[in-house]
């Protein structure tokens, strides 16, 4: 037990060219270990970031307006742009037909237009007074 005290110092096992290897290949293995995660935690709160959030920040929007922090063409741009970024979300996420699936015969009917100022997806701001 008390032999590796008395053992001469050139027998240091810390300055063993395998020791010395290993453990930087262990501490590469667990830098890479936690790039990994990162990156899949990334990808996890990415992914999660849906329609919800997008409701929600456009919610926390309105409640600035009516509480005055912002006005009214500052509320309208943050609600242009989550507008256009669900946009963009909703077309990534649809796919082309494949071979497989069948393209619907027919037109689709046509969803009555937005009145002005108004998007489909988003509500209308509130009224001032």
């Amino acid at each position: 037990m008390m032999g590796w005290l008395l053992a001469k110092a050139g027998d240091d096992p810390l300055m063993r060219p395998e020791i010395a290897w290993g453990t930087v290949a262990l501490v590469a293995a667990m830098l890479a270990g936690a790039a990994v995660i990162y990156a899949a935690d990334r990808w996890r709160r990415r992914i999660s970031a849906g329609p919800s959030d997008r409701l929600h920040e456009l919610t926390s929007f309105r409640a600035m307006f009516e509480a005055g922090e912002i006005t009214e063409a500052e509320y309208n741009e943050l609600k242009r742009k989550l507008t256009e970024k669900a946009k963009k979300a909703t077309a990534a996420a649809t796919t082309a037909p494949t071979a497989e699936t069948p393209r619907p015969t027919g037109t689709a009917p046509e969803a009555p237009a937005p009145s002005a100022g108004q998007s489909p997806e988003l509500p209308p701001p509130p009224a001032t007074a």
